[in-house]
């Protein structure tokens, strides 16, 4: 029993399903950056990105090959922590190899937990802050 207790803890789901919708929220804003280029829609990508997800996976040392659900497209989509990296943070640098170099640096920065990660958190409405920032 003290075995699936760990694993199925009661906190542990509460994060993985943070960790899920911080991703499904990360895929929202970079279908809409891809759309129409809105850096705004990079910048809060990235910042959920680290806040909902990276902090979360970091925080509960999850390995790469443990397994979340995010609701993709009105399904449930099962994917390892390192494919759920590679649909937020890494595609957020691969979209961000291609802006100007100081737009590139605001992104790093966000991920860096730098300035631009408290510029991006201050301008974030408060209902966002407090549902990935928990």
């Amino acid at each position: 029993m003290g075995l699936f207790s760990n694993i199925f803890s009661l906190s542990g789901a509460k994060e993985l399903n943070q960790a899920a919708n911080a991703v499904v929220h990360v895929r929202m804003l970079l279908d809409e950056y891809e759309r129409g280029n809105d850096f705004d829609f990079l910048c809060a990508a990235a910042w959920i990105a680290q806040v909902g997800f990276l902090d979360v996976v970091e925080r509960n040392n999850w390995p790469m090959h443990y397994s979340l659900v995010a609701i993709i497209n009105g399904h449930p989509t099962r994917m390892t922590i390192a494919e759920a990296m590679l649909q937020t943070s890494t595609r957020i640098m691969t979209k961000a190899q291609h802006l100007t170099s100081k737009e590139l640096k605001f992104i790093e920065e966000i991920f860096d937990k730098g300035e631009a990660f408290y510029k991006i958190e201050q301008n974030m409405p408060r209902k966002i802050v407090d549902l990935f920032k928990k």
